[in-house]
């Protein structure tokens, strides 16, 4: 299918079609030749050159939308060696890629979501995870337990993956890909927050507490615990950020 050949699309009220833009078209493509092709994370894809052929567009704009894919998670282009598909693709809810520094209110309203969503998500990985899942919350909890004295990226990207994996094994994809998106977008308050006040055993704790609910399969228990955890950030963020409120 060619750019000239693209498809008109009926436009989000159902009213007429709407042709679709020359960025949108080649990202379907790319998107549909993923899933379609049956790849998956780490696999290569066709060159460049090969994809603007095929879609008969020109190689510049081909590479500005390998660059947007690029910038949602959806591919890695690395020089001198090709495109390679990211677990980006195969998620249906993706952050903006540049935000830009968010609003006080924004993250707040994001830990709001958090507060609404993940006390469920607990509740439902104490009823489905398997035995194997909790061990390997478990070795990351270890994990991020080594690191309490030591780097903050570190640190910061283990007590989120915590959460991220809580979210996975509830088993719910769109409520997953929400809680990464959310935790992408705020990632960077939260480590300078992580910074500031330095209650690094204390959210591990938390953790540890929560994983206790996960593999107790107390699912009220679990809620509770996220509930608690969550509400206590919210607090420590808002007093944080209470002069531009």
């Amino acid at each position: 299918m060619t750019l000239a050949k693209a498809p008109l699309r009926v436009n989000r009220f159902g009213v007429g079609p709407v042709r679709v833009s020359a960025a949108d078209f080649i990202t379907e493509h790319v998107l549909r030749l993923i899933r379609e092709g049956g790849l998956q994370a780490g696999d290569r894809l066709p060159t460049v050159d090969a994809l603007s052929r095929r879609l008969s567009v020109a190689p510049p704009t081909m590479r500005e939308a390998m660059r947007r894919l690029e910038a949602l998670g959806v591919v890695e282009m690395r020089h001198g060696s090709g495109t390679y598909v990211l677990e980006g693709a195969f998620r249906m809810v993706l952050p903006n890629p540049d935000p830009g520094p968010l609003a006080s209110e924004t993250v707040i309203e994001l830990l709001d979501a958090r507060i609404l969503i993940e006390p469920r998500l607990a509740q439902l990985a104490a009823e489905r995870g398997t035995t194997g899942e909790f061990i390997a919350l478990e070795s990351l909890l270890g994990e991020a337990g080594s690191h309490l004295s030591g780097d903050d990226n570190s640190l910061q990207e283990l007590n989120l993956g915590f959460h991220r994996a809580i979210a996975r094994i509830a088993g719910n994809r769109i409520l997953s890909q929400v809680v990464d998106s959310i935790l992408d977008l705020y990632a960077g308050e939260q480590l300078l927050i992580m910074q500031l006040f330095n209650d690094r055993r204390g959210d591990h704790q938390h953790h540890l507490q929560i994983l206790a609910g996960l593999r107790g399969r107390s699912p009220a228990r679990a809620g509770q615990l996220m509930r608690e955890h969550l509400v206590e950030i919210r607090t420590v963020m808002q007093g944080r950020l209470r002069p531009t409120l």
